[in-house]
């Protein structure tokens, strides 16, 4: 009987690990860093990493993440990364309700691929250069972790919140060191693209 049982919990590991594996491959595709793929998967950074080079032996283009450069207050400190922080992480707060106190990797995924489809609709048509279809640079998934982790984050230095706007009542993302201003970046957005309208229409006057 002993020995039975043991042979189960040999093949329940095998299952385990062979899972583990397969779901270390998908977020290495997404793009996520080893420090990620370990702590979703369970795998040692040894055993990630041998997984992550057969997947280039293999032929599979799997990018090298960025490290300090994908932290969050990094990612804010222009307008285009704080209005984007601030659009991606409301979607991913309403899919994760309890964003603050817990990150939800599933979440992040799934509010990064809504992200990406509306992200250039949204800028398309903009008159604002740094703000445009052509003049933004979209998040990676990496980054997109990052603005997450650090909602969630206890660390004074680097963590992040949710804002409510006075005015327009939309809740905007902020870090306690970023080096843009802290004021809503959707009111911004919009007063800029006013008025970058009316000087437009005042040089085509004759």
């Amino acid at each position: 009987m002993l020995g039975g049982n043991m042979k189960q919990n040999r093949k329940t590991r095998g299952i385990q690990d062979a899972v583990s594996r397969i779901y270390a491959r998908y977020l290495y595709l997404l793009g996520f860093r080893t420090s990620v793929v370990t702590d979703a998967t369970g795998l040692s950074e040894s055993q990630a990493r041998n997984l992550k080079k057969e997947l280039k032996e293999e032929g599979i283009v799997v990018k090298d993440q960025p490290g300090p450069g994908s932290m969050a207050d990094g990612l804010v400190n222009s307008r285009s990364g704080y209005l984007q922080a601030s659009i991606l992480m409301n979607i991913y707060r309403s899919l994760n309700p309890n964003a603050e106190r817990n990150l939800d990797l599933e979440s992040v995924i799934e509010a990064y691929s809504i992200y990406l489809k509306e992200i250039g609709a949204i800028f398309r048509n903009s008159i604002d250069y740094d703000l445009s279809a052509e003049g933004f640079e979209r998040f990676t998934i990496q980054q997109a972790y990052s603005l997450a982790a650090a909602l969630r984050s206890n660390d004074i230095d680097y963590s992040a919140s949710m804002r409510e706007c006075p005015d327009c009542k939309t809740y905007f993302y902020f870090t306690t060191r970023q080096t843009v201003v802290d004021d809503c970046p959707f009111c911004n957005w919009r007063v800029r693209s006013i008025s970058s309208g009316t000087a437009n229409q005042n040089a085509a006057l004759p």
